[in-house]
């Protein structure tokens, strides 16, 4: 007897399927087609607490001269100030958004990534 099918919830569109490498198609097929999309789920608390597949906080974050967090209206966000002396005309500032649409994820999830440019563009991030 066969399993019984199921109408899947992320279909690649026909269109896409030549332009795709027959690997992607097969593992999308097998693998993906039937999550449900985020945006179709009951929202939960607990989601904020889960780390996104692919994140790019997969290392260890790296020593920056000052981590600081800040309460805002709607949410948190996270500075890192590079180690060493302000330059005269003080840091620049560069604002990252983790990419959870404020469903998924934590003020910590891209830490590795935050502190990476933090360290290497020598300016303060602010992680949203």
């Amino acid at each position: 007897m066969s399993e019984p099918q199921t109408k899947p919830s992320q279909p690649l569109h026909p269109s896409l399927i030549p332009k795709l490498d027959p690997k992607y198609v097969e593992f999308h097929n097998e693998h993906i087609q039937h999550i449900p999309p985020i945006y179709t789920l009951p929202w939960n608390p607990a989601f904020r607490e889960v780390d996104l597949p692919g994140s790019s906080g997969t290392t260890k974050p790296l020593e920056v001269g000052k981590v600081q967090d800040y309460e805002l209206t709607n949410a948190k966000c996270r500075t890192y100030t590079p180690p060493g002396e302000k330059p005269q005309w003080g840091w620049p500032l560069l604002i990252t958004f983790h990419g959870g649409g404020w469903v998924f994820g934590r003020i910590d999830s891209d830490a590795s990534f935050a502190t990476k440019l933090c360290i290497n563009a020598n300016c303060i991030v602010m992680s949203v």
